[in-house]
């Protein structure tokens, strides 16, 4: 279930870049910068995203081998990450790609795993993070030394930028879904064993 969302996630992902592509090459007009639609859409795809990241560290810790697991997978993510900066500061060197959602999805994977087994500290943390993220914003954070963390009084001038704050945050409520998605499974299956089913 959780490979059927990620795979309709690849597909929404597809299908709004396919758009955006016509926008850049002038086929449409649409605005990918104003647009409540096009922005809504960018945040729902991208949230979906961290969730299932975050649903998926908690699935993966219940593997043994989880650990090495892990590392293998942010390093993988990590490589794909500087890929994408080094090949859009070769398209786009005046909006290269500096912190765009590889970036945040290795970062947020090495912050919240000691969460992954404290649920309830993960939802919290998680809502403080999105709070801040989408409430707080000072000048010192408009640069790029500290603009990877949030804050930013303006979005910079980039192809992709995801901060952590806020999207940490939706990262770790990922980690309390998935707590929640194994306690309705633990259940299921005492339902199913208690009547034979």
């Amino acid at each position: 279930a959780v490979d059927a969302l990620r795979g309709l996630a690849i597909l929404a992902m597809v299908a709004y870049h396919f758009c955006f592509d016509l926008q850049h090459f002038g086929v449409t007009r649409w605005d990918f910068h104003r647009d409540p639609l096009w922005l809504n859409a960018r945040t729902m795809i991208l949230s979906s995203f961290l969730l299932i990241a975050g649903v998926s560290l908690v699935l993966a810790d219940r593997d043994t081998a989880s650990r090495a697991r892990f590392w293998r997978h942010a390093g993988i993510i990590l490589a794909c990450a500087v890929a994408v900066s080094a090949a859009s500061y070769a398209l786009f060197p005046a909006s290269w790609i500096w912190f765009g959602v590889l970036h945040a999805l290795f970062v947020s994977l090495i912050l919240s795993r000691p969460l992954v087994r404290r649920p309830a500290l993960a939802l919290f943390i998680g809502a403080c993070v999105i709070a801040a993220g989408n409430f707080i914003t000072h000048p010192l954070f408009d640069g790029r030394a500290l603009g990877w963390l949030g804050f930013m009084t303006a979005k910079p001038h980039t192809e992709d930028y995801v901060p952590l704050f806020p999207w940490t945050g939706v990262l770790l409520l990922g980690i309390a879904g998935g707590h929640a998605l194994m306690r309705a499974e633990r259940f299921a299956r005492s339902v199913e064993t208690i009547f034979g089913l």
